[in-house]
């Protein structure tokens, strides 16, 4: 891409900026909008958006081209974390969510760890463009398999739903001796939407504690995880000499160091679920255990894994 389009590599990763920063915008129209048309059709326009800018991004003809579609992948693609979570608090109750949440939760930091190992070496023996082709592609399947298997989970929505069906198959009759009427969606104004959009997060981020630490604590590690992106690459390729499709094989010990955050979530929810069963209810802060854990492993992992054994010949 740097030679392709002629430019400086600092230049090149504003597309990895820009991607952010079209993600964390895009995450907060779509949540809203998620909790009153549902979270299949939101799912459905972000992914055919998402997928399309992708593509986009490697029939770009110009770099202006390749970071506005950047951007916009980045803005349409934040509905598959901002509005996964509430799927996955739609379908599962709160003891099942221990397990549900880390599983959910580490695929998502998976994705980009895995994407280097495959990406590097399509860069280095094809083409740049086919690392954008080939995710695109995977969007559009992607977005067939959820159009096709995976079904609204929203309870009002549903509930809308349904109400729908059994209006217009028992329309100018009566059931029990009741009319049925026609479910009507509550109308949000423009004003009230922006409202609960933008002045209610702002309100949740300055005033309450937790947000406010899990929301600096989450930013340093996406801060970390994203410019390991970039961090990797330099050091052993610049300072160790490696090919880039090696460099592409570092990054397996993250996966393999998610996987096992992962597994070392479990024991944490089995003993809120048996904690739970006996009637006992555990506080909420429990679930914070694993953070708690990972949070002193970061620094000793960034110190030992980036700095003082790998940087240096």
């Amino acid at each position: 891409m740097v030679e392709e389009c002629q430019v400086t590599l600092e230049a090149a990763e504003l597309t990895t900026a820009l991607f952010l920063i079209g993600f964390a915008l895009g995450a907060l129209p779509v949540a809203p909008l998620s909790g009153k048309f549902g979270r299949q059709p939101v799912y459905l326009v972000t992914y055919v958006a998402s997928s399309a800018f992708i593509i986009g991004t490697g029939g770009s003809c110009t770099w202006a081209q390749v970071l506005a579609c950047r951007f916009f992948s980045g803005f349409f693609g934040a509905a598959v974390l901002a509005v996964a979570g509430g799927s996955v608090n739609d379908i599962y109750d709160p003891v099942e969510r221990g397990y549900a949440f880390p599983v959910y939760a580490g695929v998502s930091f998976m994705g980009p760890m895995a994407a280097p190992v495959t990406g590097s070496a399509i860069s280095q023996f094809w083409s740049w463009r086919w690392n954008y082709y080939l995710c695109g592609i995977i969007g559009f399947a992607m977005l067939m398999f959820l159009s096709a298997f995976c079904p609204e989970t929203l309870a009002d929505v549903i509930l809308f739903e349904k109400g729908e069906r059994v209006w217009r198959g028992t329309q100018a009759q009566t059931v029990g001796g009741l009319v049925v009427r026609r479910p009507h969606r509550k109308s949000v104004s423009l004003n009230d939407f922006l409202h609960l959009v933008v002045l209610k997060a702002l309100k949740l981020l300055i005033f309450e504690p937790v947000i406010i630490y899990l929301t600096v604590l989450l930013g340093l590690v996406y801060f970390v995880f994203f410019g390991c992106l970039e961090a990797l690459p330099v050091i052993y390729r610049d300072i160790h000499g490696l090919e880039l499709y090696q460099v592409g094989l570092c990054f397996l010990p993250v996966l393999a160091g998610t996987a096992l955050a992962i597994l070392g979530s479990m024991p944490f929810a089995w003993y809120y679920a048996k904690e739970a069963k006996l009637g006992r209810s555990p506080p909420p802060e429990s679930r914070l255990i694993p953070l708690i854990i990972g949070g002193m492993v970061l620094p000793v992992s960034l110190f030992s894994g980036l700095g003082r054994w790998t940087c240096f010949k």
